[in-house]
C-alpha cells in the first residue's frame, strides 16, 4: 500500500509539474492561463453546498483561494496517478503502459474538465460559454496530452 501511495504522489506531481510548465509556456505566448484562485473559491464553496462558482459576483481572489486552488490542482493530479494503479493493477507500477495513461490522463481528465470543472466555473458544458469554444477545447486537449506524457514519464522514472 505504501508503494501505491508513493507512486501516486511522485507520478501525480511530476505530471502536474509538466502541465504547469506547459501552462507557463502558453502564458508567455499570450495564450492565457489557469485561474487557480477561482478554482480555490469553487472548492471552498463546495464545502458550503455551492456547486457553481459565482463568477463576477465572487469576492476578490485571496491568497488563500489561490493556495486552495493550487493544492486542489496537485491533489487531482495525484488522484489520476492513483487511478492508473486502480485500472492497470499494481503490476502497472513496475511496468507502465500507455493504455491506462491515455484513458486516465487524457480521456478521463479531459472529460472531467469539460463536463465538471469548466461548467462549475461558468464556462458552460463543453466550454460552450467561453469566448472561443474551439480554442478552449483545443487548449484543454493539448494540456491533457502534456499531462499524459507527464504521467508516462513519471511512471517510467518510478519504475526505473
Amino acid at each position: 500500500m505504501l508503494i501505491v501511495l508513493a507512486y501516486s504522489l511522485v507520478v501525480g506531481c511530476i505530471a502536474t509539474l509538466l502541465l504547469d510548465a506547459w501552462a507557463l509556456l502558453l502564458q508567455a505566448a499570450g495564450m492565457g492561463g489557469s485561474n487557480w484562485g477561482a478554482v480555490g473559491q469553487w472548492v471552498k464553496g463546495l464545502g458550503k453546498g455551492e456547486f457553481f462558482h459565482p463568477g463576477s459576483a465572487a469576492p476578490a481572489v485571496s491568497q488563500q483561494d489561490k493556495a486552495v486552488g493550487w493544492l486542489f490542482h496537485y491533489v487531482v493530479g495525484i488522484i489520476y496517478a492513483l487511478l492508473l494503479v486502480v485500472i492497470g493493477g499494481t503490476h502497472f507500477i513496475e511496468a507502465p503502459t500507455w493504455a491506462p495513461i491515455i484513458w486516465v490522463g487524457f480521456v478521463l481528465s479531459t472529460l472531467c474538465g469539460l463536463l465538471i470543472l469548466v461548467p462549475a466555473l461558468g464556462g458552460g458544458l463543453l466550454a460552450s460559454k467561453t469566448p472561443n469554444q474551439a480554442k478552449s477545447i483545443g487548449l484543454m486537449l493539448a494540456g491533457h496530452a502534456v499531462f499524459s506524457i507527464g504521467l508516462y514519464l513519471g511512471a517510467q522514472l518510478f519504475a526505473a
